[in-house]
C-alpha cells in the first residue's frame, strides 16, 4: 500500500500479478478533483516509472536472499518443468516450482552460490535466472582510518587497530609468552623444592 485515505481504507496499492505489477488507484475520477489537481499527472507518472522500472528478468538476484518470481504465461503448466544449475551440479537444491493462480511461480528460500539457473522442459530452457553476490557485500574497500577518528567519532576519544600487526605489537605479544613461561617455571621449581625439602 503505496498511500490511504485519513480513515486508513487504500488509496493507492501496487501489487503482483503474474509476471508483472499491477497498480490500483481507489478513487472515483469522475466525482473526483483529483484529474483537475497539478499533482494528479506527477503521482501517475510516478507510478509509471515505478511499474516500469520494477527488476526486469534480466537482472541479477542477488545469493542468500530469497527468490519468489512468477515465470512468462508462455511456459505452460507447472508439470514437466524441472531446474536446475548451468554448471550441471547434481542434486544442487534450486527451490520450487508451484502453481498460482493459473500461473508458474519459482520460490527459492535462499539462493545460492553466484551462477546461472535454469527451467528447463524436455532439454529446452524456458526461463533462467542469474545470481551474483551484492554490489555492496562485494565491496571490500577499507574505510580511511581519518574517517573514524574525525567524522564517526562523534569527539569521542576513539582507539582501533588494523587488520595487521605492527612490529611493536607483535613483540609486546611475545614479551606476554615469555613472561607466562617463566612464571611457570618458578611454580615448577618452588613445587620441586617443597617436595625435596619436605618441612
Amino acid at each position: 500500500m503505496l498511500a490511504s485515505y485519513s480513515d486508513r481504507s487504500a488509496a493507492l496499492v501496487v501489487t503482483s500479478c503474474g509476471a508483472g505489477q499491477l497498480a490500483i488507484l481507489n478513487a472515483d475520477l469522475n466525482a473526483s478533483s483529483l484529474p483537475g489537481s497539478p499533482a494528479f499527472v506527477p503521482i501517475i507518472g510516478e507510478l509509471s516509472n515505478r511499474l516500469i522500472g520494477q527488476r526486469t528478468l534480466s537482472d541479477a538476484v542477488a545469493s542468500g536472499e530469497a527468490l519468489s518470481v512468477y515465470l512468462p504465461i508462455n511456459v505452460g503448466a507447472v508439470q514437466g518443468l524441472k531446474i536446475a544449475p548451468t554448471d550441471g551440479t547434481a542434486d544442487a537444491e534450486c527451490g520450487a516450482l508451484v502453481e498460482e493462480d493459473g500461473f508458474v511461480a519459482w520460490r527459492w528460500g535462499t539462493v545460492g552460490a553466484p551462477g546461472t539457473f535454469e527451467v528447463k522442459r524436455d532439454k529446452q530452457v524456458v526461463f533462467a535466472v542469474a545470481s551474483a553476490a551484492p554490489a555492496a557485500e562485494s565491496d571490500l574497500q577499507t574505510i580511511d582510518p581519518s574517517v573514524l577518528k574525525d567524522r564517526m567519532s562523534g569527539g569521542r576519544k576513539l582507539a582501533f587497530a588494523g587488520a595487521g600487526l605492527s612490529d611493536a605489537q607483535e613483540n609486546k605479544d611475545d614479551a606476554w609468552t615469555w613472561a607466562i613461561v617463566v612464571c611457570a617455571a618458578c611454580m615448577i621449581v618452588e613445587l620441586a623444592m617443597l617436595r625435596l625439602f619436605r618441612t
